[in-house]
C-alpha cells in the first residue's frame, strides 16, 4: 500500500528579488557549496555537518515569512503527509539550497517523513495530458558509465546489485523491468532509449558543471565513454535532446553536480536542462556525491518507485535512507568530531528534484502482470554489498 499524502501541496513562492533584498542567503549558499568542494577527499576535519545545514535552512525559512500559511497547511493535513514546493521563476533564487529548508519546529523538512519537498519552475506551460499513460509494468534502465581515463573509479557492480537486490521482488512478480547495460557510450544510451523505451532512467557515473561567466557559458556535461573506454562528455542540452519523442517520465542523474546551475539561467545544467525539455521528473545531486551515497540512494529510491510510490515520496524516503551513509567507513581522521559515526557528511541534502506536476505518474499500474520467477537468477549473496571503507566522488 502506498504512503497516504494529503492531496493539496503547500506551494512556497519566495520572493523573485529574494537575493537582492537578501544577499546574505547568496552568501552563505557559496560558502556552503565551497566546504562540499574542499571536503572530497576528507582530508580536513571540517566536513558538512547538520549544523552547517540548519544554519542555511533556518536562514532560508526566516526569509520565507510563511509561518502562517505552514502551520495551517500541516493541521489541514492532519496526519498524512504534507508535500511541500519551492516554485521560482527566478534562476537567482532557484540556485539556493533549498534542500536545507530548516523548520524551528519541524526541522528539516527534506528529511522529515511527515513531508516531502520538491521544486518546480513557475510555468505557464500546460501540464501534460496523462490520460494515454502507458500501462505497466515499469521498465527502468540503470544506464552507468564508467570511463578507464577517469580517477575515482566508482563501485559499479555493487550500485547494480543494489538496485537489482532492490528490485528483484518486483521483477520476478511482473511489475517492474530491469535493463542494466555494460556499454556505457552515448550512442548505446540512445538506441537504448529507442528499443527499451524506460520510464524511469538513472544516470550514474562521473558529471561537472562548467560555468564560465566571461564566454557567457554555463553547462551541465555527464562522461559517457567513447569508442576506447575513455571519457567522452556530452552537454546537457544533447542528453536533453535524446529524449525527445521518448517515453522517459523520471531521470535521475546520479553524478557529482548534476543539479548545479548558473543563477542567471533557469535552462542550463543537466537538471534544468532535461526539466525543460519537458520530462515530469528530475532528480540531480546540487554538489558532488560520494560513491556511497549515490548508492544508498538509488536502492531506496528504486525500492519505492517499484512499490507505486509518487516521485515526491520516493524521494524523500530516498534521502531519509543515505542520513548516515558513511557510518561503517568513518576514518581516523575524522573520528575525533563528536558522534563521528552519525554524520551524514551532508549528502542527504544533495538530492533535489525539479518537477513541473507532482500528480504525474510514471506508469498505469492499473494491469495485470506476468511473474516471471527472476528471483531464481540472482545470487542471494547480492542481497547485501559490503561497501568499501574509502571515500570515492562522483565529480
Amino acid at each position: 500500500m502506498t504512503k497516504n499524502i494529503h492531496p493539496r501541496a503547500l506551494v512556497l513562492r519566495p520572493a523573485a528579488d529574494l537575493i537582492k533584498r537578501q544577499p546574505e542567503l547568496k552568501r552563505m549558499a557559496m560558502q556552503l557549496a565551497q566546504i562540499y568542494a574542499g571536503n572530497l577527499s576528507l582530508e580536513k576535519v571540517t566536513v558538512v555537518t547538520d549544523e552547517h545545514l540548519q544554519a542555511m535552512g533556518s536562514a532560508l525559512w526566516t526569509m520565507l515569512e510563511a509561518e502562517q500559511n505552514f502551520e495551517a497547511a500541516v493541521k489541514d493535513a492532519g496526519a498524512a503527509i504534507l508535500p511541500v514546493v519551492i516554485e521560482s521563476g527566478a534562476a537567482e533564487v532557484q540556485a539556493l539550497p533549498w534542500e536545507t529548508l530548516c523548520h524551528p519546529v519541524h526541522g528539516f523538512i527534506g528529511k522529515n517523513p511527515a513531508f516531502t519537498l520538491t521544486r518546480r519552475v513557475k510555468s505557464d506551460r500546460p501540464l501534460k495530458d496523462d490520460s494515454h499513460l502507458e500501462k505497466g509494468p515499469l521498465r527502468v534502465l540503470l544506464f552507468t558509465s564508467l570511463p578507464e581515463n577517469v580517477q575515482s573509479r566508482l563501485k559499479v557492480e555493487e550500485e547494480q546489485a543494489e538496485v537489482q537486490a532492490a528490485l528483484l521482488p518486483w521483477i520476478s512478480q511482473g511489475l517492474v523491468k530491469l535493463e542494466m547495460p555494460d556499454d556505457g557510450r552515448f550512442i548505446t544510451l540512445k538506441n537504448l532509449l529507442r528499443d527499451f523505451q524506460p520510464h524511469v532512467l538513472f544516470l550514474s557515473g562521473h558529471g561537472s558543471f562548467r560555468n564560465a561567466p566571461h564566454v557567457n557559458q554555463a553547462y551541465g556535461e555527464f562522461f559517457f565513454e567513447d569508442e576506447a573506454g575513455d571519457s567522452a562528455g556530452v552537454r546537457d542540452e544533447e542528453i536533453a535532446k535524446a529524449l525527445v519523442g521518448t517515453g522517459v517520465r523520471a531521470v535521475i542523474l546520479s553524478a557529482c553536480e548534476s543539479g548545479k546551475a548558473a543563477s542567471d539561467s533557469l535552462s542550463n545544467g543537466l537538471t534544468q536542462r532535461i526539466s525543460a525539455q519537458g520530462i515530469p521528473h528530475v532528480i540531480g545531486m546540487r554538489e558532488a556525491i560520494y560513491d556511497i551515497a549515490g548508492i544508498q540512494f538509488a536502492r531506496a529510491l528504486c525500492d519505492e518507485l517499484a512499490r507505486g510510490e509518487r516521485m515526491d515520496a520516493a524521494l524523500q524516503a530516498a534521502r531519509i535512507a543515505i542520513q548516515t551513509p558513511m557510518k561503517e567507513v568513518i576514518t581516523r581522521r575524522v573520528a575525533g568530531a563528536g558522534a563521528a559515526a552519525e554524520l551524514s557528511f551532508g549528502q542527504w541534502c544533495l538530492p533535489m528534484a525539479l518537477s513541473a506536476d507532482l500528480l504525474a505518474p510514471l506508469v498505469d499500474w492499473d494491469f495485470t502482470p506476468k511473474p516471471t520467477g527472476a528471483a531464481r537468477l540472482l545470487n542471494r549473496s547480492l542481497g547485501r554489498v559490503n561497501m568499501p571503507a574509502r571515500f570515492i566522488g562522483r565529480g
